[in-house]
């Protein structure tokens, strides 16, 4: 009981040190997933606020390369000509031309002069928009900027009134979506003392979208990337993009040239699996201790049969031997008596030794001899031999054996009848007959050992093979035994080449049959 103590306290140590280890390493890692998300979560937002910076440039950038050069000197040229009554086809040559068609309105006569300077089809288009227009507006202002919706499209009209008069230009889709990205490319978006690449914007992405919500710029899908939306364009530059919305998204796999070590968290997934191991390696390591201290208490009960096993025969051995030292022997039938018990107590304490022994070579290289011998005689001599331990429950066998020899290891085989026949009668009743029947049928041998005790178990019947285990009506009625035998039988069985079943008969009793192809 020492032993199971100092074990006891061993093995709990271990638990103790496995579970602090454990928490220590998941707070450890906690702690670094944490610290890492953190820094993540910081880096995130500073990238989100250089991507509004650079959307903030891109916004101001817009507003005078499109708003100033092309809208508004566009439309001083175009006013330009038409007070020198210059040739209007000049004007859809001239440089920063972001219009697709130019036009005037004479207010009083609601008369519209068109000049297109590409192939479209947008005249009734502009003259409604014209005749529609609230002159009002140009109170505050010697200009407005009309956007309108033609077949599914947004349209912008640039008006400008002069006494009786409106002139402007209507802006062709495509060549603001080519001014717009001119623009983009034109030079950084984001300051040098960030990036000094002058081809920084390769690390951006922009996307536009009209008030309607049709896309002027499309950026390429990209998982890498964090967006920036704009707030929706309103009234700079007199509405010039009113209800447009600008969006950029900034390359995070570029992260490293805009925060010093780049993007952290890129050992969060081995982290996370580090974790992950090291919880599988404590469960293991509780589950082999729990094994382990299983297998401790096993071999504890295994030890104390034992010992009664081997001081009961070594007992009635040693008072019977001093009884016939002494002369205290009445008769020479007495005599004969007491010489039985000490030879049935003999072969008993044989029978045991054998079986620890045989126990201690289980799983190593042991090599069996595989001679011509005839069963029927193997299982006659070992009956015989064990007919003086089952006379003393007066136990009966029966047998029924058909002549037949076979490759066999002759020492084997009687461990597996000695141990079979062992346990029917030590769990079996008295006056019982064991019956034992060696038959062939076909190309197979069956040797069938029947007993007629209580049986196995159905849900027992699978771990009587495995080592120490007793079935647990034993341990209620403290019957002896080591729990051996029968993992003995199985690995005795396989090492002649054989199969062994157990199963109930019916009635009372089980069967167990060691069947050999032959």
């Amino acid at each position: 009981m020492k032993i199971a103590s100092n074990i006891s306290v061993q093995a709990k140590v271990l638990i103790v040190l496995l579970v602090s280890s454990f928490i220590l390493m998941c707070l450890l890692g906690f702690q670094a997933i944490y610290s890492i998300s953190q820094q993540k979560a910081v880096a995130n937002k500073v990238l989100s606020n250089y991507a509004h910076l650079a959307i903030n440039e891109y916004s101001r950038r817009i507003m005078g390369d499109v708003g100033y050069r092309s809208y508004f000197q566009t439309m001083n040229q175009w006013n330009k000509i038409l007070e020198t009554n210059s040739n209007k086809k000049v004007i859809c040559e001239k440089e920063a031309n972001i219009a697709g068609l130019f036009f005037t309105y004479d207010i009083k006569k609601k008369r519209v002069s068109i000049q297109s300077c590409l192939a479209s089809n947008e005249d009734d288009f502009t003259s409604n928009q014209l005749k529609k227009i609230d002159l009002e507006k140009f109170t505050d202002s010697p200009y407005i900027v009309i956007h309108s919706e033609y077949q599914k499209a947004a349209k912008i009209l640039v008006v400008s009134r002069m006494d009786d008069r409106l002139s402007g230009f209507v802006v062709d889709r495509q060549k603001l979506i080519n001014q717009l990205i001119q623009s983009f490319n034109m030079s950084p978006l984001l300051p040098e003392v960030l990036i000094s690449d002058q081809k920084s914007n390769q690390i951006l992405s922009l996307t536009m979208d009209d008030y309607l919500g049709n896309p002027l710029i499309t950026a390429k899908p990209d998982n890498t990337r964090i967006i920036s939306t704009h707030r929706i364009l309103q009234d700079e530059y007199n509405g010039i993009f009113k209800g447009y919305k600008i969006s950029i998204a900034l390359n995070t796999e570029s992260a490293g040239q805009l925060i010093i070590g780049g993007m952290p968290g890129e050992n969060l997934a081995t982290i996370q699996t580090m974790i992950i191991i090291i919880a599988l390696i404590f469960i293991i390591s509780l589950w082999q201790l729990r094994k382990e201290r299983q297998l401790n208490l096993l071999r504890e009960q295994f030890v104390a049969e034992v010992s009664h096993e081997l001081r009961t025969p070594l007992t009635q051995i040693r008072m019977f031997t001093e009884m016939l030292l002494k002369g205290r022997v009445r008769n020479d039938k007495e005599k004969n008596d007491y010489l039985s018990i000490i030879n049935r107590e003999s072969l008993r304490l044989n029978h045991l030794i054998t079986n620890l022994l045989k126990y201690s070579e289980a799983g190593g290289d042991t090599k069996v001899q595989l001679i011509m011998q005839p069963l029927a005689v193997i299982v006659e001599n070992v009956v015989d031999e064990f007919s003086p331990i089952a006379a003393n429950k007066n136990v009966n066998f029966k047998m029924k054996l058909v002549s037949e020899s076979i490759q066999i290891d002759k020492f084997s085989l009687q461990r597996i009848i000695l141990n079979l026949i062992d346990n029917a009668v030590k769990y079996g009743p008295e006056n019982q007959t064991i019956d034992i029947v060696l038959e062939k049928k076909e190309q197979l041998l069956s040797l069938i050992i029947s007993d007629q005790g209580p049986g196995i178990p159905e849900l027992e019947q699978a771990k009587i093979w495995l080592p120490y285990y007793r079935l647990s009506r034993e341990h209620k009625a403290a019957r002896a035994g080591t729990g051996i035998g029968l993992f003995l039988v199985k690995q005795l069985v396989e090492q002649i080449g054989a199969k062994i079943t157990v199963e109930n008969n019916l009635g009372c009793g089980c069967s167990f049959t060691i069947k050999w192809s032959v």
